[in-house]
């Protein structure tokens, strides 16, 4: 097992590669335009834990506080690349750091690593796919980096234990060996009484030296076969991680050892394996999403017609339905005006009867003024017959009667104006008379007029109510019409919108599988995929070309 010494300065060296790490955060953040305050705050935390834990924790704790803090501070270093084409890129520091921490030789420290790395991406592919891929969540990403992640771990641990399990067997033949030469020292020591213990403790101790000699050998041999081994699965694993996997192990390894280059060589090919199968399968997603957005885009074109005959349809009734709505509503206005008319004849019928009973009363009243004024004019002349009789007895009586002969004669002169002024009163009386009684004649004319008047718009008043509930009843049935063609137009602009739906959903396939063929060109799968993926290229490229002949012909034989 590692000293803890070793530990220690293991523990202090890889802090202080993670301290170097800042710069290089703070770099990427900049050429993609990110926050340096927030990636620098970060990656100077990480690395203040990564210190902390080297230099102050138990020495039994501070790998994994290495591997934790490194794993973060390379997805920090991811995230600083959002939006940049490289972040992807990035991931492959992942791999190199599960690598580096093998030099831990800790099997507990490389699973609690792989396992950091894998939270981080189910959590930010869900949660935030931006800061993890460029262009969002993406599942098959996600499952294909998982699948690489897991093949490097089993590969790194099984690389360990065999690590450990030779190095426990060295470290027990050194125990053994330097038992053999401790025992030998003693028996040195305690034959010293006479030579021949001193030759055979010579002897002795030549035999442990020479025995000592060949465990240091052994163990020299061991640690070169370890050396070869580590370097020949390092280099395995950079290429794979770089996307080759027709590379294998050909160099064959100690006995003890084999079982570890074939156990890799077996994982790439089952690995390459899965990935030929998902390009077959990629190729034909395409292949069949071609297929199906042919269809679509044909169900969208024929649907759009027939949304935009339903909806220049459905505008026609809604102008029929407005206008024989307004010719409804025009006939009830003019049933209602018809309606005031007759009832304002109506009225008028009555004013005129009580026009000619107020003119029966006015002539009635006239009569009696005739009557009052001849009375004043009865009154006039016995007052003027009084007044001459007072003059003439003024004149009798001389000087003293001459004042109330004035007076008298100021009477018989008012009595005069009186009677002048019945008269008067009596002859516009006798012409209002005669008017009242033409205006009489007059209104009782209106008045018939009035009543034919009435009886005619009553014949029209029907006629119109007739019209207007004709009307009524057509804008109803316009209306149903109407409503029946607009839920058409509803289901058929649903209907529209779906095969929009559904197009879109097929192209977005088509995309995924495109991008899948993509992500699976970034390896290197031998000369057999590069064929297949070819093949289907072709066919994918062929199709198109049929369905784009097909569509030209139909339109022309459509124009």
């Amino acid at each position: 097992m590692m000293t803890l010494f070793s530990r220690y300065s293991l523990s202090t060296l890889f802090a202080g590669f993670i301290v170097m790490q800042i710069p290089i955060a703070l770099f990427l953040a900049h050429i993609a335009g990110n926050s340096l305050l927030l990636v620098g705050i970060g990656a100077t935390a990480f690395a203040c834990v990564a210190v902390i834990g080297a230099l102050f924790f138990d020495k039994r704790v501070n790998g994994y506080v290495i591997g934790l803090t490194y794993m973060s501070m390379t997805a920090l270093q991811v995230t600083a690349l959002t939006g940049n084409p490289m972040q992807v890129d990035m991931h492959l520091f992942f791999m190199a750091g599960l690598a580096l921490l093998a030099s831990f030789r800790s099997q507990r420290v490389i699973l609690a690593s792989a396992g950091a790395v894998a939270v981080h991406h189910a959590i930010f592919n869900f949660a935030a796919p931006d800061l993890v891929y460029p262009g969002g969540t993406n599942i098959i990403r996600l499952v294909l980096h998982a699948t690489v992640l897991c093949v490097e771990t089993v590969g790194l641990t099984m690389i360990i234990n065999g690590i450990n399990q030779r190095s426990a067997e060295v470290e027990l033949r050194a125990q053994e060996a330097a038992s053999a030469r401790k025992q030998a020292e003693e028996e040195a020591m305690a034959l010293t009484v006479t030579l021949q213990e001193l030759e055979e403790a010579r002897e002795a101790s030549d035999r442990a030296n020479a025995h000592r000699i060949e465990l240091e050998a052994e163990r020299q041999r061991y640690a070169d076969e370890q050396a070869e081994v580590v370097s020949s699965l390092a280099t395995g694993l950079k290429t794979l991680a770089s996307g080759d996997l027709t590379y294998r192990l050909q160099t064959v390894f100690a006995d003890r050892y084999e079982g570890l280059r074939t156990d890799f060589n077996n994982a790439v090919s089952s690995l390459e394996g899965v990935l030929l199968r998902l390009l077959a399968s990629s190729g034909n997603i395409r292949i069949t999403t071609t297929e199906i957005n042919r269809a679509t885009d044909d169900l969208s074109i024929r649907t759009e017609r027939q949304a935009t005959t339903l909806e220049e349809t459905a505008v026609a009734l809604d102008q029929l339905t407005v206008t024989v709505r307004q010719s409804a509503d025009g006939a009830n206005e003019a049933n209602r005006v018809v309606a005031s008319a007759r009832e304002e004849a109506k009225k008028s019928g009555e004013v005129v009867r009580s026009a000619v009973n107020a003119m029966d009363a006015i002539s009635e009243s006239a009569t009696q003024i005739g009557r009052i004024t001849t009375v004043i004019d009865e009154i006039a002349f016995q007052t003027n017959l009084l007044a001459l009789n007072a003059g003439v007895e003024a004149a009798r009586a001389g000087d003293a009667g001459r004042g109330f002969a004035v007076v008298a004669t100021e009477v018989r002169a008012l009595a005069q104006r009186s009677a002048e002024a019945a008269k008067e009163i009596d002859g516009f009386i006798r012409a209002s008379t005669r008017q009242v009684k033409s205006g009489v004649g007059l209104v009782g004319q209106a008045g018939d007029t009035l009543q034919q008047i009435a009886e005619n718009v009553e014949q029209i008043s029907s006629m119109v109510s007739e019209i207007a509930h004709a009307s009524q009843e057509q804008a109803t049935g316009l209306t149903q019409i109407n409503t029946a063609v607009n839920q058409m137009d509803q289901v058929t602009q649903q209907n529209a919108a779906m095969v929009e739906q559904t197009s879109a959903a097929s192209h977005n396939l088509a995309g995924e599988a495109e991008e899948l063929a993509i992500l699976l060109g970034n390896f290197k799968l031998g000369r057999d995929a590069d064929a297949r993926h070819q093949q289907n290229d072709d066919n994918h490229f062929h199709g198109e070309d049929d369905w784009l002949r097909q569509r030209i012909g139909s339109r022309m034989v459509g124009s």
